[in-house]
C-alpha cells in the first residue's frame, strides 16, 4: 500500500469556500451518475472524496474537479468494475 501525506496551507474557511463550491458543482452537475453520487468531506481547502465508480476515468475525472479549482484532492474513491 501507498502512504500519501498531506500538507495543506493554513487559510480561512472564507478564503476556501468559491474554490470548493465550484469543485462541488461540477460533480453534482456532471453527466456521470457515479460523479454525482460521490461523497465528500472538507477541511479548509482538502477535499476529501469518497465513493465508487466504474472506471479509473472516472476516477480520475473525479480528482481533477478538485485540483483544476486550487484544491488538494484525497482521492478515497474506489473503483469497482462490473
Amino acid at each position: 500500500m501507498i502512504r500519501r501525506e498531506t500538507y495543506t496551507a493554513h487559510l480561512s474557511q472564507s478564503e476556501a469556500v468559491p474554490d470548493v463550491a465550484r469543485a462541488l458543482n461540477q460533480l453534482k452537475q456532471s453527466s456521470h451518475p457515479a460523479l454525482r453520487r460521490l461523497t465528500y468531506e472538507i477541511a479548509g481547502r482538502q477535499l476529501v472524496l469518497n465513493g465508487q465508480v466504474p472506471s479509473y476515468y472516472l476516477k480520475q475525472l473525479a480528482q481533477s474537479a478538485g485540483v483544476a479549482n486550487g484544491l488538494v484532492v484525497v482521492n478515497r474513491v474506489r473503483v469497482i468494475s462490473s
